[in-house]
């Protein structure tokens, strides 16, 4: 970051002061938006500004772990090297970690937390049906993601968190994670069915004789072992779902934590056009969670000013008709086919602009002035490095929202 980017001491940027102020943000979005190079950025900013901070995403695409300079990603916290970062200009004063979420790994050690002896907890992990939930039901990624933020606030380690979350197409999958999983391991009906048809030496009254009977005819359906399994996983989690429900129920509490949490939408023009930009603000809004800054990505920008303090696009404009001005003009005519090419791509360019534009600025009116809001150029290329992370990290910083 260079110099005219780091704000003044004492006068930090709206997104600095929370990153300053809080100890967990959230950062979520669609797919696509640019979201893990954003949490990526947020963080440097976070170390940069002395707060001993961990970066942590779910996304397998590796993006993050490449950005970073840094070997493949696990479940362990990895460092970022100091060396590294000052060679791509980037001063920090405190540790920056980062690790990817592994959903499965998480969530044995969720069962090993709560299960009250090894003998249960090593029925739960070998279980089939366990197996599956554990990786692939949906809404696990973001159960898991909770989890661990939890985990991760609760043990202390970290002044800063940065939670890059699972994309998802509304905000409330995220926020509604451990309450849609813990209904699904919920012993209540499935327990009710299952146990008198598998339990050992039970005596069956009349009416769970048609439970039985009930049970066989699912069995048929979807098979005697898959029933068995299930049976046999509830048997074992019955008594680890109290301590799921209510880690589940602190780590909801902590995301309306408003002096400890702050939540940053990420979006961008092409994606606010079909409208979850928009659908994410008031998500948070009606379900009172601190939405303090939003980023809009790619955003592609009015041409830059010259020398003598005018854009391109006056150059252009100071000719009633270009088309016609390069018709009358002696060119050679492979020159006015270019010419005429860079008209045409001029006024293509200004259009798509005056488009995001728009967006950006409805966003904004959505928002409020009360939020953070800061808009990234559409960059040449991918942001694939750490120098290409310091110019997002310069974006964040500005104390201005960019045209």
């Amino acid at each position: 970051m260079s110099a005219s980017e780091t704000p003044r001491p004492g006068e930090p940027s709206p997104i600095d002061a929370i990153l300053d102020a809080k100890r967990v943000v959230v950062v979520f979005g669609t797919g696509g938006v640019g979201k893990t190079t954003v949490a990526a950025a947020l963080a440097i900013r976070g170390a940069a500004r002395g707060r001993r901070t961990l970066v942590c995403t779910i996304d397998p695409a590796k993006r993050l772990a490449d950005s970073l300079g840094v070997g493949p990603l696990g479940n362990d916290e990895v460092p970022i090297p100091e060396d590294r970062l000052r060679a791509a200009g980037i001063e920090t004063s405190a540790p920056l970690h980062a690790t990817q979420l592994d959903t499965k790994h998480t969530f044995d050690r969720l069962i090993d937390r709560h299960a009250p002896n090894a003998e249960i907890r090593d029925r739960i992990l070998a279980n089939p049906f366990y197996r599956e939930i554990s990786g692939q039901v949906i809404g696990s990624q973001e159960f898991v993601a909770l989890e661990k933020l939890y985990e991760l606030h609760d043990e202390g380690r970290y002044d800063l968190v940065i939670l890059d979350t699972p994309p998802n197409k509304h905000a409330l999958d995220f926020l509604d994670a451990s309450e849609r999983m813990t209904s699904v391991l919920d012993t209540g009906i499935l327990k009710w069915l299952l146990l008198p048809y598998f339990k050992k030496g039970s005596r069956l009254s009349v009416m769970q004789k048609g439970v039985r009977a009930a049970a066989r005819w699912i069995g048929d359906l979807v098979g005697l072992a898959f029933l068995k399994n299930l049976s046999e996983f509830f048997q074992a989690f019955e008594g680890l779902y109290e301590g799921f429900r209510d880690r589940a129920r602190r780590a909801g509490e902590l995301l309306r934590e408003r002096t400890t949490t702050s939540f940053v939408l990420v979006t961008s023009p092409a994606w606010s056009q079909r409208d979850p930009g928009r659908s994410f603000v008031e998500e948070l809004r009606r379900a009172g969670l601190p939405l303090e800054a939003v980023v809009v990505n790619r955003v592609r920008p009015a041409f830059q000013t010259t020398a003598d303090g005018r854009t391109i696009e006056d150059l252009l404009d100071g000719a009633p008709e270009p088309e016609a001005a390069l018709r009358d003009a002696d060119l050679d005519p492979r020159d006015r086919a270019v010419a005429a090419r860079l008209v045409s791509a001029w006024r293509r360019q200004r259009e798509l602009a005056a488009a995001d534009r728009r967006v950006v600025d409805a966003l904004r009116r959505l928002a409020g002035d009360e939020t953070a809001f800061r808009c990234i150029p559409f960059f040449d290329g991918d942001v694939h490095d750490l120098e290409a992370l310091s110019a997002v990290c310069g974006h964040l910083g500005a104390r201005e929202a960019a045209a």
